[in-house]
């Protein structure tokens, strides 16, 4: 990845609404796949600079992969857990069946093959063992934002899903988010930008304005995985490995 837009990453992704929110709404899946584990073997894949480590690392024995040498190198700094090399679908050194939670968030998109990176996620879960995963929604949103951060492609709920169920995986949730402000993210991807011609890295926004879109984003957490909206600027699918037979 550009080295400008990791930059950009490390320095918002504690405190930006949309990095916010999303942790958000994932903890809250995360709180239900491990309720009945006690302290289970949790691995972030693509965890880029790191913006997530903190959360999960509460929820079980968290380790951490990421392909991008700058990347990693600042998750490491963090100190969090342990934090190595590792590139879907082959180039992983983590044990078959070795992992209770896997959690793949908008990593999907940014590898060619994503069936042979779910089968590779599949094979790494333990029997019974979930995946999370969040991924950009709708190939419609199509925008330079997709450009620049070298995504493959963008998904939809019934696209996301059909690719679990051929790898076998068992469908425990699958729903759109960040639907709230979806009509600002639509003005500003088909209008916006498309005027400006450039796509510029995220940056934290002027404290009220993000305190305001964090509180927005972050309410999705209580509704959205149980009202299903019809769309949403991204979309969480979380599945779970079948018990051996």
């Amino acid at each position: 990845m550009d080295p400008n837009l990791l930059h950009s990453f490390s320095k918002t992704e504690k405190d930006h609404w949309w990095f916010y929110g999303r942790r958000k709404i994932v903890e809250r899946v995360l709180k239900t796949a491990t309720k009945q584990l006690e302290r289970p073997d949790i691995l972030e894949i693509g965890c880029g600079t790191g913006g997530n480590l903190e959360m999960l690392s509460r929820y079980g024995r968290l380790r951490a992969i990421e392909m991008d040498t700058i990347a990693r190198q600042t998750a490491v700094r963090l100190k969090v857990c342990e934090v190595e090399y590792g590139k879907l679908p082959d180039q992983i050194k983590v044990q078959d069946d070795s992992v209770d939670i896997a959690l793949m968030l908008d990593v999907l998109e940014h590898v060619e093959n994503d069936t042979a990176a779910l089968d590779r996620v599949k094979r790494l879960l333990r029997p019974g063992g979930h995946a999370i995963i969040t991924v950009p929604a709708l190939p419609s949103m199509w925008s330079a934002h997709d450009d620049a951060n070298h995504h493959f492609r963008r998904y939809t709920k019934d696209s996301l899903t059909q690719l679990a169920i051929a790898n076998d995986l068992i469908v425990e949730q699958a729903s759109y988010f960040n639907t709230t402000l979806f009509p600002l993210a639509y003005i500003e991807r088909k209008i916006v930008w498309r005027k400006k011609r450039e796509y510029t890295p995220p940056s934290t926004p002027p404290f009220p304005l993000n305190a305001l879109l964090r509180t927005v984003f972050a309410l999705e957490s209580l509704w959205v995985l149980t009202v299903k909206p019809p769309l949403g600027l991204s979309l969480l699918l979380s599945v779970r490995k079948r018990q051996s037979r």
